[in-house]
């Protein structure tokens, strides 16, 4: 949370000056924002896109993982996600493959940034296609998350 620190009503500002007409929020571990900025979102006319970036179990890793709500099944599922990530809590909120095989109907799921676990196994040399597979079939949509900061790794991982 607090990743990024601006406001509802000038993201939605920004939002509509270049031109786009929906806009994503995903705090980490929570989602607690989303009231605020749904609220803000329909008062400017702006769709919004609901997610989360969940900390995900990954064993001996807590990787970040980036699931979107498509329709109000995928929000339920989200929601119902965010709490059982709250039971399942040791320092941070987590959830689990299981957790999201039972409850991924609905949702879109991106592989997140270098903390996510795609990322990082790409960076072990031992990119985790199984996972990556079974994962897609889990949820409605998957995919692949390629960033481009300048960053070594990213270009490894891209």
């Amino acid at each position: 949370m607090l990743d990024g620190l601006i406001k509802p009503e000038p993201l939605m500002e920004k939002t509509k000056a270049l031109g786009r007409d929906a806009v994503a929020l995903t705090d980490h571990g929570s989602l607690g924002g989303l009231a605020e900025f749904h609220k803000a979102a329909v008062k400017a006319g702006v769709k919004p896109i609901l997610g989360c970036e969940f900390y995900h179990d990954k064993g001996n890793h807590i990787c970040h993982l980036i699931l979107l709500a498509r329709n109000r099944e995928g929000y339920r599922n989200l929601v119902k996600l965010n709490n059982l990530a709250q039971g399942h809590f040791y320092k941070k909120p987590r959830i689990t493959d299981e957790m999201i095989r039972d409850n991924g109907r609905g949702l879109i799921l991106l592989t997140a940034c270098m903390a996510g676990w795609m990322a990082r196994s790409i960076l072990a040399g031992e990119p985790d296609w199984e996972w990556f597979r079974a994962v897609s079939s889990w949820v409605d949509y998957a995919f692949l998350e390629a960033q481009n900061h300048g960053i070594e790794d990213e270009a490894k991982v891209r």
